[in-house]
């Protein structure tokens, strides 16, 4: 093993990596989110040095460990370098850096009691992955994907009868190992997300500094927590919480799944219900409730940016909330999704946002929000609570987006919506309204390797649609270059093999140049992993016949 060092911190790997500098960018940011966390949480970091080291894939079972002082990472998620790697490896060694570093504190230096409470661990070090990141890497803009990336995320298995509380009781090994699910990750930093939100930020930083040094080498439980971050809301804003935030949260940890609040319109009156949201099911008989922090914003006062509760729903259905409204203006509920729950409104009001969605102010509705409204909506119906009629009405003002994060969570949805409609007789009407609302995307990002870090994202994402789903253009760019080979920069590798694929044209030669190419010996590990993936995307039964290749 070789290393790179600087301070006390220290990132070992294989000497022909570290040569090749690959160690740089996870030693500088390794340094960078130490400091973010010991800013955070008032709490300098334990040890007197800080070892990161990387291990051949195929050798480590997990991404990575959060060893006190000696942190675990497979090569992929400690090493990168720039022109080699994709922005969205770039964006993994940074966010896992901060999950592991993030552990540092939750879970080394307070640990959970037993592994009922493993979120204390999983959903801190979630929600500082993101936010450590996005302080060290601000173009990244992680606090804005956390939404699309673990909110929905968490939301979307979240869903089923089948899924669990986040304080949940095992003992089995079986048992212990299946807590390290979405909920322990996703939904309990999600709900860490919700909570400094209403608590505020200077509330929740100061209650976590006061857990930890009370826990410090010790084991917590959730009342540990609710103590620390109680004694915080009481020495800065008694008033900020309407009942004890144990009270509060219980009703989050303790209970599975999550709500769905329904905005009905009465005059100027707006009555909202809960009810647990469930995919599978329009109606049940499950009488769950949960304290849901409520804000809100509207046409004549679109201002997204406080998120603090003006309202708590407690009741199975409030019909004198207080919140009123112009009858010719919409209301948005949940302002940036900072709550974890789903909105439902009544017909006028989808049609009240879905009219301004499409009209030139759309973008005063924050770009949060448009991402909540395509997932909620795409939800809502899948679920039989809303018309896909209005669903689709609302996904044509995606004709004028081009921001990454909205069109994050149409992509979620528009996975479910092919798989269903693959086979059906609309299949070439539903690619064609894709290919349609998609285009000004497509003529705004182009195909060249340009951008900040969300763009190139965005890019990947939209190329890899539009040429799925035949986009003459986008077809045409990617034949060109994969005929060519010419050598594309990382982050259009993928895009460029599978789309190059996708027609019969030359496929042969196509097909022949990219296994040849996977064969050579000087080729990065990286780049082989992506074209293996992509000649999976072919469509020619001759040339998928041909993948007994790979095992002779």
């Amino acid at each position: 093993m070789d290393h790179v060092a600087e301070g006390i911190q220290t990132v070992y790997g294989e000497p022909a990596l570290i040569a090749d500098g690959r160690g740089e960018y996870g030693l500088q940011k390794g340094i960078e989110i130490l400091a973010v966390m010991e800013e955070f949480t008032g709490i300098e970091y334990s040890l007197s040095k800080l070892d990161q080291i990387s291990i051949p894939d195929d050798w480590f079972t997990f991404g990575a460990m959060e060893n006190w002082g000696l942190v675990t990472y497979r090569d992929r998620y400690l090493l990168f370098k720039e022109g080699l790697s994709m922005a969205s490896e770039k964006q993994n060694v940074a966010s896992i850096i901060a999950h592991e570093l993030g552990h540092q504190w939750f879970g080394n230096l307070v640990s959970p009691l037993w592994w009922t409470y493993i979120w204390l661990n999983e959903g801190f070090a979630t929600y500082f992955e993101y936010y450590a990141t996005s302080v060290v890497e601000p173009t990244m803009r992680l606090m804005e994907q956390y939404v699309v990336l673990s909110h929905q995320n968490a939301m979307e298995s979240d869903s089923l009868r089948s899924t669990r509380p986040m304080t949940h009781y095992a003992q089995t090994p079986g048992e212990i190992i299946a807590l390290f699910d979405r909920i322990a990750y996703d939904k309990s930093g999600s709900v860490i997300r919700m909570m400094e939100h209403f608590l505020t930020t200077e509330i929740f930083k100061r209650g976590l500094n006061i857990y930890l040094n009370n826990m410090a080498y010790q084991a917590a439980e959730p009342n540990d927590l609710w103590t620390g971050l109680q004694a915080g809301i009481d020495e800065i804003n008694p008033n900020i919480i309407p009942e004890p935030l144990a009270d509060i949260m219980d009703t989050w940890s303790s209970q599975a799944g999550y709500p769905v609040v329904t905005v009905e319109r009465n005059g100027e009156r707006i009555i909202l219900t809960q009810s647990r949201f469930l995919l599978l099911e329009t109606t049940h008989d499950l009488d769950t409730k949960w304290t849901i922090p409520i804000n809100y914003a509207t046409a004549s006062n679109a201002d997204f940016s406080n998120t603090l509760a003006t309202y708590w729903l407690k009741d199975a259905r409030d019909e004198n909330t207080g919140i009123t409204v112009d009858e010719n203006d919409w209301i948005i509920l949940n302002k940036q999704e900072t709550g974890y729950y789903r909105v439902n409104y009544d017909e006028n009001n989808w049609r009240l946002i879905i009219n301004y969605l499409n009209s030139d102010d759309f973008e005063k509705i924050h770009v949060l929000n448009r991402a909540q409204l395509i997932d909620d909506a795409l939800n809502m119906a899948r679920s039989g609570r809303l018309s896909y009629d209005i669903v689709l009405d609302l996904l044509r003002y995606i004709s004028r987006e081009t921001d990454y994060i909205p069109l994050r969570s149409f992509f979620r949805g528009l996975t479910f919506l092919n798989k269903h409609l693959l086979n059906s007789d609309k299949y070439d009407l539903f690619q064609r309204f894709v290919r349609e609302i998609l285009q000004k995307a497509y003529e705004s990002l182009g195909t060249a390797d340009t951008g900040e870090h969300t763009v190139k994202l965005n890019r990947i994402n939209v190329l890899t649609w539009l040429c799925r789903y035949d986009h003459a253009d986008c077809l045409q760019a990617t034949h060109a270059r994969l005929s060519a080979l010419v050598p594309e920069f990382p982050d259009l590798q993928s895009t460029v093999y599978c789309s190059g694929l996708i027609e019969d044209t030359n496929i042969e030669t196509k097909f022949n140049s990219l296994y040849n190419r996977y064969k050579s010996n000087d080729i990065e590990y990286l780049e082989r992993n992506r074209i293996i993936a992509a000649l999976g995307c072919v469509r020619s039964e001759t040339q998928l016949n041909r993948f007994d290749i790979f095992q002779k």
